[in-house]
């Protein structure tokens, strides 16, 4: 839109916009329009910019800018007194997908063992079978190479000296099927977890901070809900508490390190991250229970 200015020099108010959202509450946007030379001395004109939240400029062709001012509902950058209420405490639950490798799944879970408290053997059946099957395609490698073919097939006894005497039935055919995985290819699969997220939007007169309560351990699903339930306690609330007992007990929840993210209006969104881990998924050695 083209505008014509006739008789006065002085800037003109082209549109004023108001709009909301959760972070700034009530902004007020004036546009003004007007030779360039009163655009630039405006900019840092009190009368135009006085308590502004955001300021823009921009020339155009023919001596004109177009100026931009936005105001915030209220001044948080200034805040007389302190409060502990959040503007927004939101809970939500985030899936995402991942790469694994295959031996971790658990379906292979008869293969582990447990943490050795005493003596100084461990039987490594997993490792054992990954090192068969490397070395089983380094030989197929090395014939191919010489120009030769190698039909011999993978021999566990060579590698697994208690293949039929030291494992159960059961471990001997978990035993096979994860070469097979290996075999074909399949060295990773895919599944899916849960990232459970509190987002706070606070204002800078706030007295909360971020928590490092605990943060690198794994929370027992009990302890979490205790936590949520210590904050405000909605009906929303309720919903993920009930979800998270008869969903996810027995499992563990790491807490990630929390995230403050700057807003616009003075305001801070803090972020704090739980992810979810079945039982022995995650080694309690490095990252230690919390219950």
């Amino acid at each position: 839109m083209s505008i014509n200015f006739k008789g006065s020099t002085a800037l003109t108010v082209e549109n004023i916009q108001r709009s909301f959202s959760e972070a700034n509450g009530w902004e007020s946007i004036y546009t003004y329009k007007g030779p360039w030379a009163a655009i630039d001395a405006a900019k840092t004109n009190a009368a135009y910019v006085g308590n502004a939240s955001r300021v823009n400029v921009q020339q155009e062709p023919g001596a004109y800018g177009v100026l931009e001012v936005s105001f915030a509902s209220q001044d948080n950058s200034a805040g007389q007194t302190t409060t502990s209420i959040p503007d927004t405490d939101n809970w939500t639950f985030q899936p995402y997908k991942m790469q694994s490798p295959v031996e971790q799944a658990p379906y292979f879970a008869g293969l582990d063992e447990a943490r050795p408290t005493s003596g100084g053997t461990y039987k490594a059946y997993k490792q054992r079978l990954i090192t068969a099957v490397d070395a089983y395609k380094a030989a197929v490698q090395a014939a191919n190479q010489a120009g030769s073919s190698y039909d011999a097939p993978i021999d566990l006894t060579g590698y697994l000296a208690d293949f039929t005497s030291g494992m159960t039935t059961a471990q001997q055919q978990l035993a096979r099927d994860l070469v097979y995985m290996l075999v074909l290819g399949e060295e990773t699969y895919e599944t899916s977890k849960y990232s459970l997220r509190n987002t706070r939007i606070v204002p800078t007169n706030t007295t909360l901070a971020v928590s490092h309560y605990y943060e690198g351990y794994q929370w027992t699903t009990n302890r979490l809900v205790d936590l949520i339930l210590q904050q405000k306690t909605d009906a929303t609330k309720y919903a993920i508490c009930g979800d998270l007992l008869s969903t996810f007990a027995g499992t563990y929840w790491l807490k990630e390190a929390p995230i403050i993210n700057e807003l616009s209006g003075g305001k801070f969104e803090i972020v704090q991250e739980y992810t979810n881990y079945a039982a022995g998924e995650k080694s309690y050695l490095l990252f230690p229970y919390y219950s």
